[in-house]
């Protein structure tokens, strides 16, 4: 079929907009003289929490963190101290439902709704059982389970009597995190059935002509996003992502006929996506109304990376506008809307018209990893700790969103002290990207990626079957380096850059690493 194309961009607007951010990155080059000023400041910061904690009598509430995993990096104390921030936001902003307490949004229980908290569970997964109140990551989502209706519909929020809202539906994205952490199949035995159902509930609601997905609640949970559109990228790509995530949890569990079935929706969805939702003019993913292609430059057109669903001409574009300083290559990205939306794009974020969102960051981040872009994926997501760390040396407290030009800003009309999906950058993408380290139960193996010249690694990080194995592993700087490693169980350490492979036996391990090649 032959499309109408709608892309609105103006020359002299894009030089206006490079000059700018040229001159804000220029002071972006220099943060870390900045940073390292400022870390009296953060200390400052840290010493006022704990005095109203006790002036509170809440100091014990802190005891419960001894229990977390502890990340070593001593080059950077600024980014432990922003860690234990974020857990102790984290803890504050905590709401109950009725199968027990749960980390959130910072909403009230009646307006919690469940794309934010699957991305809460995403760092809610390094709890290890130390928290006396919140049992389990798991807790508010299984909350939406036990809601599902006959048919297969989960309410998009706690309570809602409806069945006609849908809003980033992306259950699988958790649950599959969730189960390389801890391995529990028992787990995926009880949910599995729940998301077939709500799969083919949102297929029912949602899918459209072309085997694309229309347009759903609070457009797909980006609320002020200029839609004009009867399909959109971002859910097709979550439904092709889902299928995806439920084929291999079949696979686990042996359910070979439900595996080839999503398999097959795999496929499909790949097709439509590829077929009828990339620009080709643009190289771009972008939403469909009629016969007409409107490219807002959205940051939901990175999708179908973590979707698995691009070719290589797909990756090729899509990080052509990654790197773009024109488009999604400002000074902290990425940001909601790229600059070459000239008639959208603010500095100031203005929420899904630029500002940088954490749970969309780790979106971006992992679809990159899905495709061999690592050393991108730790530049932005390291980049991206490190604005949220100067955002919250100068202010003490952690932002919804950031501005995607103003370095240590947030975005306008963020919330503040807000530790819903703003916890994922100092807590998981500090470990799993800043640090490289990523657990694979399943395998019983540690992944970890040196992409760090200096000392870091992890103590206390527990994983598996009810967190019962346990590992501290730390390198040493460059160019003499070496691994110590305790632990408390067999478990295979995985290395790359250089790449190497330790099977190790319960107990205490020097490692010497090869010359990498």
């Amino acid at each position: 079929m032959s499309y109408i194309v709608k892309n609105n961009s103006t020359h002299a607007i894009h030089q206006f907009l490079v000059s700018y951010i040229s001159l804000r990155s220029s002071l972006f080059s220099a943060s870390s003289a900045l940073k390292k000023r400022c870390k009296i400041s953060s200390r400052t910061y840290a010493i006022l929490i704990a005095g109203l904690l006790v002036s509170s009598g809440m100091a014990g509430a802190q005891d419960w963190r001894q229990g977390l995993p502890r990340p070593v990096l001593p080059a950077e104390t600024g980014w432990l101290e922003l860690y234990d921030a974020a857990w102790q936001i984290a803890d504050q902003q905590s709401i109950e439902c009725s199968l027990g307490k749960t980390f959130s949004d910072g909403n009230s229980e009646n307006g919690t709704d469940y794309w934010h908290l699957i991305w809460t569970a995403l760092y809610g997964k390094y709890l290890q059982n130390c928290h006396p109140q919140i049992k389990s990551a798991m807790t508010g989502i299984d909350q939406f389970y036990k809601e599902q209706h006959e048919d297969g519909y989960i309410p998009y929020k706690w309570g809602y009597e409806g069945s006609d809202r849908l809003m980033g539906p992306v259950f699988t994205l958790a649950e599959w995190h969730y189960f390389q952490h801890v391995a529990d199949t028992a787990r995926l035995e009880t949910v599995v059935p729940v998301l077939d159902r709500f799969y083919d509930a949102v297929k029912s609601r949602h899918a459209g002509k072309y085997g694309l997905y229309r347009t759903s609640w609070n457009f797909n949970g980006m609320g002020n996003r200029p839609v004009l559109a009867d399909h959109i990228v971002d859910l097709t790509a979550q439904q092709a992502m889902n299928a995806r995530y439920l084929s291999k949890m079949a696979q686990v569990l042996g359910h070979l006929s439900m595996a080839q079935k999503y398999e097959r929706e795999h496929a499909q969805l790949s097709r439509a996506l590829n077929d009828h939702l990339w620009l080709e003019s643009d190289q771009f993913y972008v939403d469909l109304h009629g016969d007409y292609l409107y490219n807002h430059w959205m940051i939901s057109g990175f999708w179908p990376l973590l979707a698995r669903v691009s070719e290589k001409q797909h990756l090729t574009g899509l990080l052509a506008a990654l790197n773009d300083p024109y488009n999604f290559n400002t000074p902290h990205r990425v940001p909601s809307m790229g600059g070459q939306n000239t008639d959208g794009f603010s500095i100031y974020g203005e929420r899904w018209h630029g500002s940088v969102m954490p749970a969309m960051n780790a979106m971006v981040i992992w679809g990159l990893e899905a495709y061999g872009q690592d050393s991108l994926a730790y530049q932005i997501a390291e980049k991206h700790l490190l604005s949220m760390y100067m955002a919250w040396i100068q202010s003490g407290t952690i932002y919804e969103n950031y501005s995607p030009v103003n370095i240590g800003e947030p975005g306008s009309h963020s919330q503040w002290n807000f530790v819903g999906w703003s916890g994922l950058t100092p807590i998981t993408l500090f470990i799993e990207n800043v640090l490289g380290i990523r657990v694979k139960a399943p395998e019983k193996t540690i992944e970890w990626s040196l992409n760090r010249t200096d000392e870091h690694g992890i103590k206390n990080l527990q994983w598996g079957p009810d967190f019962q194995n346990r590992i501290d592993m730390i390198i040493s700087k460059a160019p003499n380096r070496k691994i110590t490693v305790k632990t408390n169980c067999e478990v295979v350490l995985q290395l790359d850059h250089p790449k190497q492979q330790f099977e190790l036996q319960p107990g205490e391990h020097e490692l010497k690493l090869w010359a990498d090649d």
